[in-house]
Protein backbone atom coordinates (compact mmCIF):
# COMPACT_ATOMS: atom_id res chain seq x y z
CA UNK A 1 0.00 0.00 0.00
CA UNK A 2 1.32 3.37 -1.23
CA UNK A 3 1.92 5.48 1.66
CA UNK A 4 0.80 8.84 2.66
CA UNK A 5 3.34 11.04 2.91
CA UNK A 6 3.33 15.47 3.75
CA UNK A 7 6.36 16.33 1.48
CA UNK A 8 10.28 14.91 0.87
CA UNK A 9 12.94 17.33 2.23
CA UNK A 10 15.31 16.14 -0.42
CA UNK A 11 17.14 19.44 -0.80
CA UNK A 12 20.60 20.31 -0.24
CA UNK A 13 21.39 23.74 0.29
CA UNK A 14 24.66 25.96 1.58
CA UNK A 15 23.54 28.98 3.53
CA UNK A 16 19.80 29.65 3.00
CA UNK A 17 17.45 29.01 5.56
CA UNK A 18 14.31 27.13 4.40
CA UNK A 19 10.57 27.94 5.54
CA UNK A 20 7.30 25.49 4.84
CA UNK A 21 3.53 26.21 5.76
CA UNK A 22 1.66 22.90 5.63
CA UNK A 23 -1.82 22.48 6.04
CA UNK A 24 -3.11 19.39 8.47
CA UNK A 25 -7.01 18.93 7.87
CA UNK A 26 -9.26 17.77 10.29
CA UNK A 27 -10.65 14.05 10.10
CA UNK A 28 -13.85 14.51 12.26
CA UNK A 29 -16.54 16.95 10.46
CA UNK A 30 -16.79 18.45 14.60
CA UNK A 31 -13.26 19.70 14.15
CA UNK A 32 -13.21 23.36 13.03
CA UNK A 33 -9.91 22.80 11.31
CA UNK A 34 -8.25 22.90 9.11
CA UNK A 35 -4.81 24.02 11.04
CA UNK A 36 -1.38 25.10 9.35
CA UNK A 37 1.52 24.78 10.98
CA UNK A 38 5.56 25.44 9.77
CA UNK A 39 8.62 23.45 9.18
CA UNK A 40 12.07 24.78 9.47
CA UNK A 41 14.99 23.47 7.16
CA UNK A 42 18.91 24.40 8.02
CA UNK A 43 21.32 23.88 5.30
CA UNK A 44 24.17 21.79 5.07
CA UNK A 45 26.82 23.70 7.93
CA UNK A 46 30.03 22.42 7.47
CA UNK A 47 31.11 25.25 5.50
CA UNK A 48 30.34 27.44 8.56
CA UNK A 49 33.42 25.22 10.93
CA UNK A 50 36.08 26.41 8.54
CA UNK A 51 35.58 30.10 9.86
CA UNK A 52 37.19 31.68 12.98
CA UNK A 53 33.73 32.09 14.75
CA UNK A 54 32.38 28.52 14.47
CA UNK A 55 35.49 26.41 14.44
CA UNK A 56 36.58 28.60 18.34
CA UNK A 57 33.38 28.20 19.75
CA UNK A 58 32.70 31.40 19.79
CA UNK A 59 29.02 30.28 19.95
CA UNK A 60 28.28 34.08 21.19
CA UNK A 61 28.79 35.07 17.40
CA UNK A 62 27.89 31.77 15.80
CA UNK A 63 25.92 32.18 12.55
CA UNK A 64 24.12 28.80 13.11
CA UNK A 65 22.75 29.50 16.62
CA UNK A 66 21.77 32.73 15.20
CA UNK A 67 19.22 30.67 12.55
CA UNK A 68 17.79 28.44 14.96
CA UNK A 69 17.27 31.66 17.11
CA UNK A 70 16.01 33.46 14.71
CA UNK A 71 13.16 30.47 14.05
CA UNK A 72 13.09 30.10 18.31
CA UNK A 73 12.14 33.84 18.54
CA UNK A 74 9.36 33.54 15.86
CA UNK A 75 7.69 30.44 17.12
CA UNK A 76 4.45 30.88 19.30
CA UNK A 77 4.23 28.59 21.86
CA UNK A 78 0.02 28.75 21.54
CA UNK A 79 0.33 27.06 18.36
CA UNK A 80 -1.32 25.28 16.12
CA UNK A 81 -3.06 28.39 14.97
CA UNK A 82 -6.28 28.84 12.14
CA UNK A 83 -4.15 31.09 10.05
CA UNK A 84 -3.41 30.51 6.64
CA UNK A 85 0.00 30.46 6.81
CA UNK A 86 1.20 28.36 9.55
CA UNK A 87 3.37 31.84 10.40
CA UNK A 88 4.78 31.01 14.07
CA UNK A 89 3.84 27.51 14.97
CA UNK A 90 6.82 25.64 14.30
CA UNK A 91 6.25 21.84 14.82
CA UNK A 92 10.18 20.84 14.17
CA UNK A 93 13.62 21.78 12.45
CA UNK A 94 15.26 19.71 10.27
CA UNK A 95 18.74 19.72 9.57
CA UNK A 96 19.85 18.28 6.01
CA UNK A 97 23.29 17.15 6.93
CA UNK A 98 26.62 18.14 6.53
CA UNK A 99 26.73 19.08 9.64
CA UNK A 100 30.77 18.99 9.78
CA UNK A 101 33.39 18.88 6.57
CA UNK A 102 34.58 15.31 7.11
CA UNK A 103 34.84 14.53 3.05
CA UNK A 104 38.60 16.45 2.65
CA UNK A 105 38.05 18.46 5.95
CA UNK A 106 39.54 17.71 9.29
CA UNK A 107 35.83 16.48 10.24
CA UNK A 108 37.78 14.95 13.71
CA UNK A 109 38.46 18.47 14.83
CA UNK A 110 35.27 19.90 13.47
CA UNK A 111 32.99 17.99 15.69
CA UNK A 112 34.68 19.79 18.76
CA UNK A 113 33.25 23.05 17.55
CA UNK A 114 29.91 21.63 16.09
CA UNK A 115 28.93 19.93 19.72
CA UNK A 116 29.71 23.19 21.59
CA UNK A 117 27.65 25.32 19.07
CA UNK A 118 24.45 22.39 19.06
CA UNK A 119 24.38 21.72 22.92
CA UNK A 120 23.98 25.35 23.04
CA UNK A 121 21.25 25.10 20.34
CA UNK A 122 19.64 22.14 22.52
CA UNK A 123 19.65 24.14 25.65
CA UNK A 124 17.50 26.84 23.85
CA UNK A 125 15.42 24.58 22.50
CA UNK A 126 14.99 22.13 25.23
CA UNK A 127 10.69 21.58 25.94
CA UNK A 128 10.04 24.22 23.17
CA UNK A 129 10.71 22.81 19.80
CA UNK A 130 12.24 19.31 18.55
CA UNK A 131 15.00 19.77 15.96
CA UNK A 132 17.03 16.65 14.40
CA UNK A 133 19.45 15.94 11.78
CA UNK A 134 19.95 13.27 8.69
CA UNK A 135 23.41 13.07 8.44
CA UNK A 136 25.02 13.71 5.01
CA UNK A 137 28.21 12.13 3.51
CA UNK A 138 31.05 14.56 5.26
CA UNK A 139 29.71 13.46 8.66
CA UNK A 140 31.22 9.91 8.35
CA UNK A 141 33.21 7.23 7.37
CA UNK A 142 33.02 4.21 5.53
CA UNK A 143 34.10 1.98 8.21
CA UNK A 144 30.23 1.40 10.07
CA UNK A 145 27.28 -0.74 8.57
CA UNK A 146 25.33 0.64 5.35
CA UNK A 147 27.81 3.88 5.05
CA UNK A 148 30.42 2.83 2.99
CA UNK A 149 29.98 5.64 0.47
CA UNK A 150 32.53 8.39 0.89
CA UNK A 151 35.71 8.93 2.56
CA UNK A 152 37.47 10.50 4.64
CA UNK A 153 35.03 11.18 7.81
CA UNK A 154 33.82 10.68 10.97
CA UNK A 155 31.54 7.83 11.60
CA UNK A 156 31.90 7.34 15.23
CA UNK A 157 32.16 10.88 15.79
CA UNK A 158 28.68 11.73 13.93
CA UNK A 159 27.30 8.44 16.03
CA UNK A 160 28.31 10.36 19.52
CA UNK A 161 27.54 13.88 17.93
CA UNK A 162 23.41 12.61 17.46
CA UNK A 163 23.37 10.83 21.04
CA UNK A 164 24.98 13.45 22.30
CA UNK A 165 22.55 16.60 20.94
CA UNK A 166 19.36 14.69 21.39
CA UNK A 167 20.01 13.97 24.90
CA UNK A 168 19.63 17.17 26.07
CA UNK A 169 16.74 18.40 23.75
CA UNK A 170 14.26 17.06 26.92
CA UNK A 171 11.00 16.41 26.13
CA UNK A 172 11.09 17.85 22.47
CA UNK A 173 14.58 15.18 21.84
CA UNK A 174 13.54 13.28 18.82
CA UNK A 175 13.86 9.19 19.46
CA UNK A 176 15.79 6.98 17.54
CA UNK A 177 14.09 3.82 15.25
CA UNK A 178 13.98 0.87 17.28
CA UNK A 179 16.16 -1.88 15.56
CA UNK A 180 18.64 0.50 13.50
CA UNK A 181 22.66 0.00 14.36
CA UNK A 182 23.77 2.47 14.83
CA UNK A 183 21.67 5.27 15.72
CA UNK A 184 21.75 7.31 12.44
CA UNK A 185 17.63 7.71 11.89
CA UNK A 186 15.78 9.47 14.65
CA UNK A 187 11.99 10.56 14.29
CA UNK A 188 9.64 13.09 16.35
CA UNK A 189 5.50 12.57 16.76
CA UNK A 190 3.20 15.87 16.30
CA UNK A 191 -0.23 16.18 15.95
CA UNK A 192 -2.17 18.93 14.88
CA UNK A 193 -5.85 18.83 15.25
CA UNK A 194 -6.69 15.09 15.53
CA UNK A 195 -4.19 14.12 12.64
CA UNK A 196 -1.29 12.19 13.59
CA UNK A 197 2.44 13.22 11.89
CA UNK A 198 5.85 11.67 12.24
CA UNK A 199 9.22 13.92 11.69
CA UNK A 200 11.47 11.16 9.88
CA UNK A 201 15.31 12.15 9.35
CA UNK A 202 17.20 9.17 7.42
CA UNK A 203 21.15 9.31 6.80
CA UNK A 204 22.93 9.39 3.19
CA UNK A 205 23.66 6.27 1.92
CA UNK A 206 21.24 4.23 3.74
CA UNK A 207 21.14 0.91 1.30
CA UNK A 208 17.98 -1.22 0.95
CA UNK A 209 19.81 -4.15 2.42
CA UNK A 210 21.04 -3.07 5.04
CA UNK A 211 19.43 -3.37 8.79
CA UNK A 212 19.11 -0.21 8.69
CA UNK A 213 16.94 0.05 5.74
CA UNK A 214 14.54 -2.39 7.18
CA UNK A 215 14.38 -1.03 10.29
CA UNK A 216 13.19 2.33 9.14
CA UNK A 217 10.69 0.08 6.28
CA UNK A 218 9.40 -1.34 9.24
CA UNK A 219 8.54 1.73 11.35
CA UNK A 220 6.65 3.02 8.63
CA UNK A 221 4.96 0.16 7.98
CA UNK A 222 4.02 -0.03 12.22
CA UNK A 223 2.61 3.37 11.60
CA UNK A 224 -0.32 3.53 8.96
CA UNK A 225 -2.40 6.12 10.96
CA UNK A 226 0.33 8.86 10.71
CA UNK A 227 1.26 11.28 7.86
CA UNK A 228 5.26 11.06 7.60
CA UNK A 229 7.61 13.85 6.50
CA UNK A 230 10.84 12.71 5.53
CA UNK A 231 14.20 14.34 5.81
CA UNK A 232 16.99 13.07 3.79
CA UNK A 233 20.47 14.40 2.33
CA UNK A 234 19.56 13.16 -1.22
CA UNK A 235 18.54 15.39 -3.59
CA UNK A 236 18.15 13.46 -6.75
CA UNK A 237 18.03 10.04 -5.08
CA UNK A 238 14.29 9.33 -7.04
CA UNK A 239 15.41 8.50 -9.78
CA UNK A 240 18.97 6.98 -9.09
CA UNK A 241 18.41 5.55 -5.86
CA UNK A 242 15.66 3.53 -5.78
CA UNK A 243 15.94 2.64 -2.32
CA UNK A 244 14.28 5.97 -1.07
CA UNK A 245 11.33 5.87 -3.49
CA UNK A 246 10.95 2.19 -1.66
CA UNK A 247 9.98 4.05 1.42
CA UNK A 248 6.75 5.33 0.14
CA UNK A 249 5.69 1.66 -0.20
CA UNK A 250 6.50 0.58 2.76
Amino acid sequence: MKRNFVVVFVVVMLGTLSLYSLPAMSASSGDPGPYYFSIAQVPDTQAFFWSEAESHCATDSSQIVDMYQWILSHHDASCPQGQDNGTGCYQYVFHVGDIVDGNGGDGTTMWTPATTTFTKIAALYKDKIPFGFATGNHDYTGTGPGHGIYQPGNYEQAKDFLTSIYALQGTSASQFVPGTPPPFSTYKRFTIGNVKFIALNVPFGLPESGTEFKAVQDFIKSNPDSLIILNSHMYYGWDIHANYRVLFFA
